[in-house]
């Protein structure tokens, strides 16, 4: 398995408080996922990695919400503005 955490690795103070929550994905998931963590991965640890994918995530369905008429533009801009903290998906 590789390392999930590189040695002396700066963590913003954000993401000293952030909620965890627990994932249940498949075997061949997970394995996917292992290959893209690490020193020679896109991804620093499995958390970045699903923190990541979930933003993508949602940035695709509020663009598809924005082009379908079904987000009202000012409340999100008010939204993003009150976010503080993000949740840490371990």
């Amino acid at each position: 398995m590789k390392s999930l955490q590189r040695q002396n690795e700066y963590v913003p103070r954000e993401y000293e408080s952030m909620p965890k929550v627990s994932v249940e994905i498949p075997p061949e998931l997970f394995d996917d996922l292992d290959k893209h963590v690490g020193d020679d991965g896109k991804f620093v640890n499995r958390s970045d990695a699903v923190r990541k994918s979930i933003r993508k995530t949602l940035n695709l369905l509020h663009n598809i919400d924005k082009r379908r008429g079904r987000v009202n533009l000012e409340e999100m801009k008010t939204n993003r503005k009150q976010q503080t903290r993000m949740p840490t998906i371990y």
